[in-house]
């Protein structure tokens, strides 16, 4: 029986899941402050993330988050091509999957395709 909350479940479509393992004092004070503020942790730790996230895009813009992940995964290719004997295209073909897995919109996967790409030198 649940004395202090709610049951709740997400019937939002436009969210995602995210998992995180707090150490146990920080998940006891977040669940006692959740508890006395009648503030829903996802709340609390949503606007953490929405803060962090502004911080961030200040430094890290898509276009650069996009110039830095193409260049990442040039190199991973570099490594992974001299271990595995794999071939550009299908590498490309599992960072597309692998990404997709991890929620990254195929949108920005395709650009992400388009600069790697470019740095290969085959587009």
């Amino acid at each position: 029986m649940t004395l202090f909350s709610k049951k709740k479940s997400s019937k939002e479509k436009n969210v995602k899941f995210v998992g995180v393992w707090l150490p146990p004092q920080i998940n006891e004070y977040l669940t006692l402050y959740s508890l006395v503020t009648e503030i829903p942790k996802t709340t609390i730790i949503e606007n953490l993330i929405k803060t962090w996230k502004q911080e961030q895009m200040e430094n890290f813009t898509e276009a650069e988050l996009l110039k830095e992940l193409s260049q990442k995964a040039l190199f991973n290719f570099q490594t992974v091509k001299r271990k595995r004997k794999i071939g550009f295209n299908r590498f490309i073909l599992e960072m597309d999957t692998e990404l997709q897995k991890k929620g990254i919109c195929i949108e920005f996967i395709n650009k992400l395709k388009i600069e790697i790409k470019k740095l290969n030198g085959t587009y």
